[in-house]
C-alpha cells in the first residue's frame, strides 16, 4: 500500500473523529444551554446587530462582542446564568472570557446559533449545508439522486 494512501487515510479518520466530537460538544452545550435558559438565564446574541436583525434566537438580547465591556451593566447580576452565543463559536468565546473576567461566574458558551435547534450533522453549519447542496447537485447531474 503507497505511504501517502495511509497518510491519507489517518488524516480522514483525524478529521472525522475531530467533527464527531465537536458535534457532542455542541450537543452538551445545547442541552444546558436550554435548561438554563428556561430556569431564567439571559440568553445574549454577541454578533452584530445586521446579522441579529437578520435572523436570532427568540427571547435573545443582543451585546456585540465589541460591546459587551462598554455595556456589562446590561448583564445585571453577576449570580445570574448568562449563556451567549454567536455564528460559529469565536465571538462567544470570547464574551464568555470577558464577561468572566468580570465576575460573571455562570456564564454559558452555546458557540453557534445552529447549535440552539439540533440539526442533522450534515447541516449543522453553513459552510456543510453549501457543501451538501453542491454534492446533492453534482448528484442529481450524475443520476445518483432523481430529481
Amino acid at each position: 500500500m503507497n505511504p501517502k494512501w495511509i497518510l491519507y487515510a489517518v488524516i480522514a479518520v483525524g478529521i472525522a473523529v475531530f467533527l464527531l466530537l465537536r458535534m457532542r460538544a455542541q450537543s452538551a452545550a445545547s442541552k444546558q444551554a436550554h435548561a438554563a435558559v428556561a430556569a431564567g438565564a439571559l440568553l445574549v446574541d454577541v454578533r452584530t446587530p445586521e446579522e441579529f436583525a437578520a435572523g436570532h434566537i427568540e427571547g435573545a438580547k443582543n451585546i456585540p462582542v465589541d460591546a459587551v465591556q462598554r455595556r456589562i451593566g446590561e448583564f445585571g447580576n453577576k449570580k445570574r446564568t448568562v449563556v451567549v452565543y454567536c455564528r460559529s463559536g469565536a465571538r462567544s468565546s470570547a464574551a464568555k472570557r470577558i464577561l468572566e473576567s468580570n465576575g460573571y461566574a455562570q456564564v454559558i458558551n452555546l458557540g453557534p446559533k445552529s447549535a440552539w435547534e439540533p440539526a442533522p450533522p450534515e447541516v449543522r453549519h453553513e459552510a456543510d449545508r453549501d457543501h451538501v447542496v453542491a454534492a446533492l447537485a453534482r448528484d442529481q447531474r450524475i443520476g445518483i439522486v432523481e430529481r
